[in-house]
């Protein structure tokens, strides 16, 4: 069953949009200046009930920080490891900020 972009399994796991990929694969070749929109959104877990680890870029600590992903809807501010969420969102030059839990 699909529903709002998620496919149902045992969990409901989000599809990201193409342009959101694009975003990433871009981030991937450190092509950022400034960190993009999407790292200005709040942490959203979601309504679903898994318990997923993921990174979400916290605008107001600049760093990357632990949350529970509960597995749909949420936003674009959501990754799977604290590389990839400060590749896209810390701004080149910047001190990368680690938070207790990263390791």
């Amino acid at each position: 069953m699909v529903e709002g972009g998620c496919v149902c399994v045992c969990v409901c796991v989000c599809m990201f949009d193409k342009s959101f990929y694009n975003l990433k694969q871009e981030a991937s070749q450190d092509l950022f200046q400034t960190p993009p929109d999407l790292c200005q959104l709040p942490q959203a877990r979601g309504p679903c009930k898994a318990a997923l680890h993921r990174y979400f870029y916290n605008s107001t600590s600049n760093a990357c920080e632990p949350f529970t992903y509960g597995g749909c809807q949420g936003n674009d501010n959501n990754f799977e490891t604290t590389e990839m969420c400060l590749r896209i969102c810390k701004a080149p030059g910047s001190q990368t900020e680690w938070k207790s839990g990263d390791l």
